[in-house]
């Protein structure tokens, strides 16, 4: 049955894309980190400032090089991720393809090339009784 034949299909296609939205999430996900970490050195910096009384750069070196380091390593997880994320899903795609052509080719063999839905046409009676007549 080509039903069948279609459940089997995107149950495989599942497996295949199970794991493939960690890459999107952190690919997401990672930039906002690093933007938070971002703000709350900045914040830190200024706090700093405030708390010293004084404007002296070595006050407020210490929350603006925190600031960059989370802006830094969000990227550093970011970029990869939607690299994979890329690469993953274009496999994928590609996978997903052979699939359907895989599936419409064993409903062909299975069905004999009649269209998927049609059932083959039955021959009439006088037909089989002519071929059994020679």
């Amino acid at each position: 049955n080509e039903d069948l034949v279609q459940i089997e299909k995107e149950n495989q296609q599942d497996v295949l894309r199970k794991r493939l939205g960690i890459f999107a999430t952190f690919s997401f996900v990672s930039p906002l980190i690093g933007l938070l970490g971002t703000v709350t050195g900045i914040m830190q910096a200024f706090h700093d400032l405030a708390k010293s009384g004084s404007g002296g750069a070595n006050i407020v070196a210490a929350g603006i090089s925190e600031a960059l380091i989370a802006t830094a390593m969000g990227i550093i997880v970011a970029v990869p991720s939607a690299v994979f994320y890329n690469m993953f899903t274009y496999k994928l795609r590609g996978i997903v393809t052979k699939l359907n052509n895989y599936a419409q080719e064993i409903i062909i063999l299975i069905y004999g090339g009649e269209p998927v839905g049609e059932k083959p046409a039955q021959p009439k009676a006088s037909e089989i009784r002519a071929k059994t007549s020679h």
